[in-house]
C-alpha cells in the first residue's frame, strides 16, 4: 500500500514502520505510521560520509532522532507531547504519545529563513543586522547578550517594538498550524491531551520563545538540550544547546 501510494518500486526503496497506539475509536485496522528512502537516495548520503572517513551504521528517521533525544523530558507527562523542531529552513512538528512517534508534519513556511527575510524587507535591514536582532533582541522584555553577536545595542523601544511584532507574527502562525496538527491527534486520542511542548533547534536560541509559545499553545513549553540525556561538564557543557539535540538523538540509534 505505501508503495502504492508514493509510486515506489519496493525493489529500490528501504522502508521502515512502528505501531501507534490504538485510537480511542479504532477500527479493525492496524495502526502505523511508516518510512521509506530510495535506494539511489540513501547511496549519496553514506558515500558521501564513508568520503569524508566516516562509518555509517544506519540511515534513521528523523522523527526518531527528536523522539529519542526528547525522551527524558517527555515521559513523566501525562498526554501528548509535541516536539517543534525550530530549524532554518522550516519547522519540524512530532507527536508523542507513550513514548511512539504517532504523528509528523513539516511547515517550510515556519523556516526561520522567512522570518530573517521578513525582517529584511518589513525594517529594510541588512540580513547580518536582522539576525543580530532576532537572536540578541528577541522576543525578551530587555536586550539579550547572545553569543557569536557582536552588536552594540542602542536601539530605540520603537525598533525594538517593531522587530517583536514581525517575531510575534511569525510565531502566531506557527502556533496556529500546531494547533491545527494537534487537533487530529486528539481526535484519535481525546483521552490523552497535549501536555507538554518541546522546542529544539536554532529556533530556540531566540530570547523569550518559549515562554512567548507557552501562551500562544496553553501548554508548559520549554527548550530540550542534549543534556537531557547525558551529562556533560565545563565547556563541553556550555555548548550544548539545543541545536545540537536531534543531532544527539542519531548519535543514539544504537542504543534506541
Amino acid at each position: 500500500e505505501f508503495m502504492r501510494s508514493h509510486k515506489y518500486d519496493a525493489k529500490a526503496v528501504e522502508m521502515t514502520y512502528w505501531g501507534r497506539p490504538a485510537p480511542a475509536r479504532a477500527a479493525k485496522t492496524v495502526n502505523v505510521m511508516a518510512a521509506a528512502c530510495p535506494h539511489a537516495d540513501a547511496d549519496a548520503i553514506i558515500e558521501t560520509f564513508e568520503a569524508g572517513g566516516l562509518i555509517v551504521v544506519g540511515l534513521d528517521v528523523r522523527s526518531w532522532a527528536m523522539g529519542r533525544a526528547c525522551l527524558p523530558a517527555a515521559e513523566d507527562a501525562r498526554g501528548v507531547v509535541i516536539v517543534l523542531d525550530l530549524g532554518w529552513s522550516g519547522a519540524t512538528l512530532v507527536a508523542l504519545h507513550s513514548g511512539v512517534i504517532i504523528y509528523e508534519r513539516t511547515m517550510p513556511e515556519a523556516g526561520l529563513r522567512n522570518l530573517e527575510n521578513a525582517l529584511v524587507d518589513q525594517l529594510k535591514l541588512e540580513s547580518d543586522i536582522a539576525n543580530a536582532l532576532l537572536f540578541g533582541a528577541g522576543l525578551a522584555g530587555e536586550q539579550a547578550d547572545t553569543p557569536g553577536i557582536a552588536v552594540q545595542w542602542d536601539l530605540s523601544e520603537e525598533l525594538l517594538g517593531e522587530v517583536r511584532s514581525i517575531i510575534s507574527a511569525h510565531f502566531d502562525a506557527l502556533s496556529q498550524e500546531v494547533v491545527a496538527s494537534v487537533a487530529y491527534t486528539g481526535q484519535q486520542y481525546p483521552d490523552a491531551p497535549v501536555a507538554r511542548a518541546l522546542l529544539v533547534g536554532g529556533g530556540t536560541m531566540i530570547p523569550g520563545l518559549a515562554d512567548y509559545l507557552k501562551g500562544t499553545l496553553g501548554v508548559e513549553t520549554q527548550s530540550v538540550t542534549p543534556l537531557a540525556c547525558a551529562a556533560a561538564s565545563g565547556a563541553i557543557a556550555r555548548e550544548c544547546n539545543a541545536l545540537l539535540t536531534t543531532a544527539t538523538g542519531l548519535a543514539l540509534f544504537n542504543d534506541w
